[in-house]
């Protein structure tokens, strides 16, 4: 047997990640996949597509990982497929033929291709992009000489409110996003509208089989910055004129029309927009013209929430039809893993279809029979892909990362809040540990506030415990997965019951598992979490040294540095510019002289979500008090630098953060 060896910084070059199944509408037996490879050598994500045969279980690469080649979508003729690949720089639209074996261009946009959506009539397509939908053209004019005025720098100037967005940078005047109609042999594209793709969901559109119909998520009031409503619209692709079939209000998005095209499901709130508003599910009859929630009985998050530093490229929809139109399958963020639930149309039936601990990051269903292809992780299985029978529910794997390493797995943990509430979550020890040796322990705070540590693969916390520490993951008040009231618990309470949630669950877990030493104690957290790890060590003193990455200092500033600032931290406390004294009471730059924990920060120099002044005001007042504490700040990275910044980035943040913890 193979002896499973530690676990280290440069596993993530060894680990692949699976994701994106498709089903070939032609032959059940078969679907596609993509494998991306985190790449030391190019410093870069490689990602191969890949056809495997469900009764041979034999596998063929299609595209070869030169790039990242991701998103692919079958023809309905199952004789091509359409994929995006950022090959020659910015993602763009590609067509695999099935028959000749070659891979051809189709689009050439200049800010790249977002999303693709075939017509059925196999002969066209839909794509997202950016642009203005003043500009006549979406291409690159190859022709176009560059004279020496255009080398000059240009000024920025702008007149719009929200100018700027994390992962995008700054936002040229008139930019949106824009969805765009093309044939397969042509050479130009025909933008169609605006398109909104909200929070926490995946694919804006979706076409009628019979090419009628068009539905597609758009904001409400896009000229309102006030305002991030969506709803779902649809487009009579022959009359040329559009409906709204949601409410005036809320947000709505990932629209699927039936089998039988008589009605819509979508992911959605009919409140208005806040973040923190679960997401249900609703149907809408085309022929009654009737919207129903239809999941209004179950207090769940509809959608993937589950934290992880190992969820690359899913683009898979999150709620899909079964073969009779009957049902619908979709994925849901609760007591700590994403699981499949499926819910009757007419009897509201809700069944839980896939609830085992662990997280589904995709899944598609088999337009043939009721089978089911899901790609999952789980703390111990970094990525596997299994095949499901639904008449049955009898689950095959068919392929696991082949890396052996002696994974961490999770015990699951509740507690009780100072209130009585809720503090559920996960503790991690290392692989093997022995109960009679004192073991230090990391308490791994997530952001948000809105997501949910999960019974999922992170890598941060595997090496964590493989250096030897417990690793305490709580999902206090705020986070998804428990329920509308546990998130509400947040709001305008910043510093309040999530603080105390986090460590009255942490004096609970040194009761419940006296193997941990109360005198070795770390801290770390990022975004949201980075806010509270800062929170924290201005009141408590019992931590020996702490990690505070991409987060929040002084929530005054926040309001008019941040890409949502202005929105977001405004509806979370409150409070705004013109009334900042509550902000600045909940800012952890006001009480920073309280500070004894060494702490280290972490910080991208492109972070527009939490920008770099928040990590400059807390390194400058901790050095000018005289306090520990090191920088380090990383260029040409934004928000999702743990997640999907340059791999070299990657390592140096987990080898400072180790580092930073060992010394103390």
């Amino acid at each position: 047997m193979l002896k499973e060896e530690k676990i280290a910084i440069n596993d993530m070059f060894e680990i692949p990640l699976f994701s994106a199944p498709d089903f070939n509408p032609k032959n059940q037996n078969e679907f596609i996949y993509v494998k991306t490879v985190v790449s030391k050598e190019k410093n870069t994500y490689l990602s191969s597509i890949i056809s495997f045969n469900t009764i041979t279980n034999e596998e063929v690469e299609i595209v070869p990982p030169c790039s990242s080649n991701y998103y692919p979508k079958w023809s309905s003729s199952g004789d091509s497929i359409l994929f995006l690949s950022n090959r020659t720089g910015t993602a763009q639209a590609y067509l695999y033929d099935l028959k000749n074996k070659k891979v051809r261009q189709q689009t050439f946009t200049k800010y790249g291709v977002e999303h693709i959506l075939w017509h059925p009539d196999t002969r066209h397509f839909y794509f997202g992009t950016v642009g203005n939908l003043g500009e006549k053209n979406l291409y690159w004019n190859e022709d176009k000489k560059t004279n020496n005025d255009e080398k000059l720098p240009i000024a920025y100037i702008t007149d719009d409110l929200r100018y700027k967005m994390n992962g995008r940078g700054l936002i040229r005047t008139g930019e949106e996003d824009m969805w765009c109609f093309q044939g397969i042999n042509e050479t130009q594209a025909e933008i169609i509208c605006d398109y909104n793709q909200g929070y926490g969901l995946k694919l804006p559109a979706d076409i009628s089989s019979d090419g009628n119909y068009l539905a597609l998520e758009r904001r409400i009031e896009k000229d309102n910055p006030f305002n991030f409503d969506s709803g779902v619209f649809v487009l009579d692709i022959h009359q040329g004129t559009w409906e709204r079939i949601t409410t005036e209000t809320g947000a709505y998005g990932e629209p699927v029309f039936s089998p039988n095209n008589e009605s819509i499901v979508m992911i959605g709130n009919s409140l208005p927009y806040l973040t923190s508003n679960e997401f249900r599910i609703f149907h809408y009859d085309l022929k009654k013209k009737k919207l129903e929630n239809i999941l209004e009985k179950e207090d769940v998050q509809v959608t993937d929430f589950g934290v992880s530093d190992y969820k690359l490229l899913n683009t898979n929809r999150q709620v899909q039809w079964n073969k009779k139109g009957n049902k619908v399958l979709f994925l849901v963020s609760v007591e700590g893993r994403v699981a499949i639930y499926s819910i009757d149309i007419d009897s509201k039936l809700v069944t839980k279809v896939h609830y085992d601990l662990e997280h589904v990051v995709d899944f598609d269903l088999s337009k043939q029979n009721e089978t089911m292809v899901l790609i999952s992780t789980s703390p111990k299985e970094p990525t596997k892909i299994s095949i499901v029978d639904l008449a049955d529910n009898k689950k095959r794997m068919l392929k696991k990362s082949g890396v052996l390493r002696s994974w961490a797995d999770y015990h699951e943990v509740e507690y009780i809040a100072n209130d009585g509430g809720r503090v559920p979550g996960f503790i991690a020890f290392p692989n093997g540990h022995n109960k009679d040796e004192k073991l230090p322990l990391i308490l791994n705070i997530h952001g948000g506030p809105y997501t949910m540590h999960a019974s999922t693969f992170h890598h941060e916390v595997q090496h964590m415990t493989s250096e030897g520490y417990a690793v305490l993951l709580l999902n206090p008040r705020g986070s998804f997965g428990y329920g509308q009231k546990h998130i509400d618990g947040v709001i305008n309470r910043y510093g309040k019951e999530d603080y105390t949630d986090l460590l009255s669950g942490l004096d609970q877990t040194l009761v419940e598992f006296p193997e941990i030493d109360s005198n070795q104690l770390y801290i770390a957290g990022g975004s949201y979490g980075g806010y509270l790890t800062n929170w924290i060590v201005t009141r408590d003193h019992r931590f020996k040294a702490g990690v505070t990455q991409r987060s929040m200092v002084n929530l005054v500033s926040m309001i008019g540095t941040s890409d949502n600032g202005y929105f977001f931290n405004v509806s979370e406390s409150g409070s705004d510019i013109k009334n900042p004294q509550k902000l600045w009471e909940e800012s952890p730059i006001a009480y920073v002289e309280n500070i004894e924990t060494p702490l280290l920060i972490l910080h991208s120099e492109e972070d527009y979500r939490c920008p770099m002044e928040q990590a400059e005001q807390l390194f400058v007042a901790l050095k000018y008090l005289g306090k520990e504490s090191r920088f380090v700040r990383f260029p040409k990275s934004n928000h999702e630098l743990s997640r999907s910044g340059f791999p070299n980035f990657r390592v140096q943040r987990l080898e400072e953060m180790m580092s930073w913890i060992g010394k103390y």
